[in-house]
């Protein structure tokens, strides 16, 4: 999420690219807050939840089956 757990320029726009490294190179609480907010984010994808999201996943086909 641009801005929240990441910072974002277009494919092959290194002008955006540039400038959004050097915000948050100059901005001590920006680059906190990314990686705070990434490091929650990846946390949402490790092996345990992945496990509970196939599982109710399965569940749910079989309610509808």
């Amino acid at each position: 999420i641009d801005g929240e757990t990441a910072l974002v320029a277009e494919d092959g726009d290194c002008g955006t690219a540039a400038e959004k490294l050097i915000e948050v190179i100059n901005n001590a609480g920006l680059k906190e807050s990314i990686r705070r907010n990434g490091i929650a984010k990846a946390g949402e994808y490790g092996i345990k939840n992945m496990g509970i999201e196939v599982s109710n996943y399965y569940k749910q086909l079989e309610k509808e089956v």
